[in-house]
């Protein structure tokens, strides 16, 4: 073989090795970034009210009718409520030794609902008052979804937390992400609590309807 054929081989073999620790090292990535599966769903819950004027059926919506309970800082039951479950688990591997470990796989389960309320019987109400009632409805949903908005993000941002762990000393794993996960929830809660404070009171809806 000639220097030159030598020297091209050497080269040759040298991008091959360069190529082979850069796909390597891809695979390690790869390898460190946690599969997460994510199942969520969202129901709609109505309770009815009934009457025939306004004040009939603002009685109902602060009555029996209604199946929220009293907000203990408002005084009065809510005219809507949206609400959240969740439910983890996940899969832990090795990380670059046999004492650090990292989550691996997760499987992750939300439940949204919210609860809305709904006129029983239309035919008995004029329909001024009744096209007043759609528009009430139509706002109390709106501020409900405005809720969900924020919670959705836990589908996102639970996964991502899990994520930023890393690699940890096994023993400390476990502690780690149920810290993050705790955090992340309040987060969303808090982020729930000041979206409510910016919001117009349901008892200020009463002229609207």
């Amino acid at each position: 073989m000639s220097v030159w054929a030598r020297a091209t081989a050497a080269v040759e073999a040298s991008l091959l090795l360069v190529a082979g620790m850069a796909t390597n090292a891809a695979d390690l990535r790869a390898e460190a970034a946690p599969y997460f599966k994510v199942h969520s769903t969202h129901n709609t819950h109505y309770y009815p009210v009934a009457g025939r004027t306004q004040e009939e059926i603002w009685a109902q919506l602060n009555g029996v009718a209604n199946p929220l309970a009293v907000d203990q800082h408002a005084g009065t039951r809510p005219l809507g409520h949206a609400t959240f479950t969740y439910r983890y688990d996940y899969q832990s591997a090795y990380g670059s030794n046999a004492a650090n470990c990292r989550v691996d796989t997760g499987n992750l389960e939300f439940n949204f609902d919210t609860v809305l309320p709904e006129l029983a019987n239309t035919g008995g109400i004029d329909k001024q008052l009744e096209s007043r009632w759609l528009s009430f409805q139509d706002y109390i949903a709106e501020h409900e979804a405005g809720h969900h908005s924020i919670y959705r993000e836990l589908v996102t941002l639970i996964p991502q937390a899990m994520q930023e762990i890393g690699e940890v000393p096994c023993s400390e794993l476990a502690n780690q992400v149920s810290t993050a996960v705790n955090e992340v929830v309040a987060a969303v809660r808090q982020a729930s609590a000041e979206y409510d404070a910016n919001y117009a009171s349901e008892t200020q809806l009463a002229s609207s309807l």
